[in-house]
C-alpha cells in the first residue's frame, strides 16, 4: 500500500512539474489538440504547421520557427502569457527555441511593443534572458535606460553581433556572436554600451562576381519585383543552402542547391531567369 501511495504521488508530483512547460495549442485560445516542449526542439510531427496559439509560464521564454532546427521565419521571443499566433503565421510553426528564464511578468502593452520587431537581435538586464528587454535591429548604442546594464541576450537566425564597452562601437568587444542565446562574459557583464549588428543571410546581385545591386532573402520567397529575373551571382552563409527557381512560387525550372560559399557566375541557361528562390537553413 506504502509503495502504491508513493508511486501515485510521484505520477502526480511528475505531472504537475511537466504541466509547467510550454504548451502549445491546434486552435487558437488555447483550444483543440495540444502537446508540450520542456527544451529545444522541433515540433512532434503530428503538430507540424497545426500551432495557433501558446502558452508560457513563469520561468520560460520561448522564440518560434517556420522551419524545422529553428530555421526559416522567426517570431518571440515570448515571456510568461498566453499568446494566439501572429496571423501572418498560424499553422507554420516547426520548431521552438525554449529558454529556461527568470522572466518578470509584462503588461500587454509591453507584449505588444516587444513584438513589433520579433526577429531583432534582443537584449536583458538579468542573467538567463530575464528582467527588462530592448532590441536593436542595426548597429548602435544601447538607449540610454539600458547602457551598462546587459547581462543575456538572443540573437535570432541571419544575424551576428558584436559587442563594445563604449559608444559608438568603442573600446574593449566581445562577439562576433550568431544565432543563439547568451550570458554575457562576466568580465563584461553591466558594460555594454553598443553593438554592431550584420545581417548574414543568402545574398543576390545583380551582375557576375557579386557586383551589381543586391538583397537578402533569410526565408523562402519570390524574388523582390526589382530583380525578378536580374539574378547572376550569390553568396551563401554558413548555416543556409538556397535553390533557384525560373517561375515564382518555387516553380518551373530549378537549379541547386547551393551551400556554403560564394559563386561568381550561375550557369549560363539560368542567368537572369531567376523568380524565387527556396532558402533552407543547415547545420553548416
Amino acid at each position: 500500500m506504502k509503495l502504491l501511495s508513493l508511486v501515485c504521488l510521484l505520477s502526480v508530483l511528475l505531472a504537475v512539474a511537466y504541466s509547467q512547460c510550454p504548451t502549445f495549442y491546434t486552435d487558437y485560445n488555447q483550444q483543440g489538440n495540444s502537446f508540450q516542449l520542456c527544451s529545444t526542439g522541433n515540433v512532434p510531427s503530428q503538430y507540424n504547421d497545426q500551432v495557433s496559439s501558446f502558452v508560457v509560464p513563469a520561468g520560460y521564454t520561448v522564440q518560434l520557427y517556420s522551419d524545422y532546427n529553428n530555421g526559416g521565419q522567426g517570431f518571440g521571443p515570448y515571456a510568461q502569457g498566453s499568446y494566439n499566433v501572429p496571423a501572418n503565421f498560424n499553422d507554420q510553426l516547426s520548431s521552438v527555441i525554449v529558454y529556461r528564464a527568470q522572466t518578470q511578468p509584462q503588461d500587454q502593452n509591453q507584449n505588444q511593443n516587444q513584438n513589433q520587431n520579433q526577429n531583432c537581435p534582443t537584449f536583458y538586464t538579468d542573467y538567463n534572458l530575464g528582467g527588462s528587454r530592448f532590441q536593436l535591429c542595426s548597429s548602435g548604442n544601447v538607449p540610454a535606460a539600458f547602457n551598462d546594464q546587459v547581462s543575456s541576450f538572443v540573437v535570432p537566425q541571419g544575424y551576428r553581433i558584436q559587442l563594445y564597452s563604449n559608444s559608438g562601437n568603442r573600446g574593449r568587444s566581445v562577439g562576433p556572436y550568431t544565432r543563439g542565446a547568451f550570458n554575457v562574459p562576466a568580465n563584461f557583464n553591466d558594460q555594454l554600451s553598443s553593438v554592431t549588428v550584420t545581417r548574414i543571410c543568402p545574398t543576390f546581385y545583380t551582375d557576375a562576381n557579386l557586383q551589381g545591386n543586391s538583397f537578402t532573402l533569410c526565408s523562402s520567397g519570390n524574388v523582390p519585383a526589382a530583380y525578378n529575373d536580374q539574378i547572376s551571382s550569390l553568396y551563401v552563409p554558413a548555416g543556409y543552402q538556397v535553390r533557384l527557381y525560373a517561375d515564382g512560387g518555387r516553380r518551373g525550372q530549378s537549379i541547386g542547391p547551393y551551400r556554403k560559399g560564394t559563386y561568381n557566375t550561375i550557369p549560363a541557361n539560368f542567368n537572369d531567369r531567376v523568380s524565387s528562390i527556396a532558402v533552407t537553413v543547415t547545420r553548416n
